[in-house]
């Protein structure tokens, strides 16, 4: 079996065990007059199974319609209850199926009820404040109430920063976090000068705000003179000067005008 195949037979198997827990035992009775009927809980488990290999979702249940159905035995007495056709329309979230025991055919209609697994907070994140590992924890929730750009993946919040204060339990959007900023504007920040033969270092206040990798402003405060720089830390950037300015650079650095 590929992994795939797993993993989808281990989520039918856990949404079989909530079906026992939701609807209780599955009660299917033959009756005198030639005919079975099924319980709710027997027609979830028949709905799940016939279900299993069109529903995406980390978790999903089925609800249908009806709460009983009675289906026409053969003539012999024997036969057994079972899905003989089902639709579903992903875009709904509605199935259309037809059960039969042999003899007559009944439609039943219903929803399936699918959720996602989402990281949340499991406290309140005030604006700013880094997003940790021990800050999230996967909840599930209903995949209608869930938005498009609804953050699904804890990978993808851990280390990042607050853009707003972050509630207790609620799904997060891409728009609530950002890299983590490195260099805040106005405030003292070192810049490392760099080039084949020099390598200084000197104060300077960023012109604004900026995450590890991008490129900010930075006020020279020696010559006060703005230069472009690549952050590379908590109040560190970076300036890469060319080869053929090395010349340069030494005159420079011998006046405290670098860059």
């Amino acid at each position: 079996m590929t992994r795939r195949q797993i993993a989808r037979a281990l989520r039918f198997e856990i949404m079989a065990v909530l079906a026992l827990v939701m609807f209780g035992a599955p009660q299917i009775a033959t009756g005198a007059d030639n005919r079975v009927s099924l319980d709710r809980a027997a027609l979830v488990g028949l709905l799940t199974e016939a279900l299993h290999d069109k529903v995406d979702g980390a978790s999903w249940t089925v609800l249908p319609g009806q709460s009983t159905i009675s289906l026409k035995l053969p003539a012999d007495g024997h036969g057994m209850a079972r899905v003989a056709d089902i639709t579903y329309e992903k875009s709904r979230n509605f199935f259309t199926a037809s059960l039969t025991a042999g003899e007559d055919v009944v439609t039943v209609t219903g929803r399936v009820n699918t959720q996602i697994s989402l990281p949340v907070p499991v406290r309140r994140i005030e604006l700013g404040e880094v997003v940790r590992a021990v800050d999230l924890e996967d909840q599930l929730w209903p995949a209608d109430r869930v938005s498009g750009d609804a953050i699904q993946d804890a990978g993808s919040l851990i280390g990042k920063e607050a853009r707003r204060a972050l509630l207790v339990g609620q799904p997060l959007r891409r728009a609530d976090v950002q890299a983590e900023r490195l260099v805040l504007r106005g405030k003292p920040v070192t810049v490392e000068v760099r080039s084949p033969v020099l390598h200084m270092s000197m104060q300077g206040r960023a012109q604004q705000d900026g995450a590890k990798g991008e490129v900010v402003r930075i006020l020279n405060t020696q010559s006060n003179r703005t230069i472009e720089a690549v952050v590379i830390g908590s109040g560190l950037v970076e300036v890469n000067l060319p080869q053929e300015s090395r010349q340069t650079a030494q005159i420079q650095q011998t006046q405290g005008d670098i860059p």
